[in-house]
């Protein structure tokens, strides 16, 4: 994970069916591990009717989507937005289906999970959840008030996936970030024997460096707002 390396952090929501449609979908960049202010957000209408139990959980239903595109007309889009640069997601591997359902022979370069990432920093910790982790590391109200969204809304869910991801790998040094990201890429993973055992090492510093901050320190190098100037939808 290079200072200058570019992420698109993605959350998807869906109708609730297995496998589930997409039904919203939001991607936010960063680079160098921070928020550029760039994202896009889409929704689109399902095939399939949105489970009551999904609406539950995101608020979506059949009716906010009534007049909405199908996903497959703006796939060139997200084609081209996303390319083969690197992602991230809270549970990556499920934007990853949900996406190459749709656009079969499209592949990240890599696929950060910061579920696993957390996992493993923060191993005694009953829940992980990305609104769990939010809460813990007091970012929850960042992420809210950057995107005027509530939690299970991709858009909010995205950018706190991001701010997670910067806490727990901004303090890290160069070569501690690099042998780290590795163990929590899934692409990558099942790698090389020296690069796993690197993977080890980093999480030991990682496990250090969070131990002697308190959760929401991190506001210190941590979240600015998104840029209005510079959002686009």
């Amino acid at each position: 994970m290079t200072h200058d390396e570019r992420i698109w952090v993605l959350d998807t929501e869906s109708n609730g069916e297995h496998p589930g449609e997409i039904i919203e979908l939001a991607a936010v960049e960063m680079v160098g591990l921070k928020l550029t202010g760039r994202y896009r957000e889409w929704r689109f209408r399902p095939r399939s009717p949105v489970h009551y139990r999904a609406t539950r959980v995101h608020g979506i239903t059949d009716r906010d989507l009534r007049h909405c595109p199908r996903i497959e007309q703006h796939i060139p889009e997200i084609r081209a937005l996303l390319g083969s640069h690197a992602i991230a997601g809270h549970a990556v591997h499920v934007e990853v289906a949900a996406l190459q359902r749709v656009m079969p022979d499209w592949a990240p370069s890599k696929a950060y999970d910061t579920l696993r990432l957390v996992r493993k920093v923060y191993p005694d910790l009953e829940r992980h959840r990305l609104s769990s982790m939010g809460d813990y590391l007091d970012l929850s109200r960042a992420a809210a008030r950057m995107t005027s969204n509530k939690a299970h809304s991709a858009f909010y869910d995205a950018v706190l996936c991001g701010l997670v991801l910067r806490n727990i790998m901004e303090p890290l040094d160069d070569e501690a970030r690099t042998a780290m990201a590795a163990h929590f890429d899934t692409v990558a993973i099942g790698g090389e024997k020296q690069a796993r055992a690197n993977a080890r090492a980093a999480v030991k510093e990682a496990r250090r460096t969070h131990a002697a901050l308190r959760p929401g320190r991190v506001s210190e190098y941590g979240p600015s707002a998104i840029p209005a100037q510079t959002k686009t939808r």
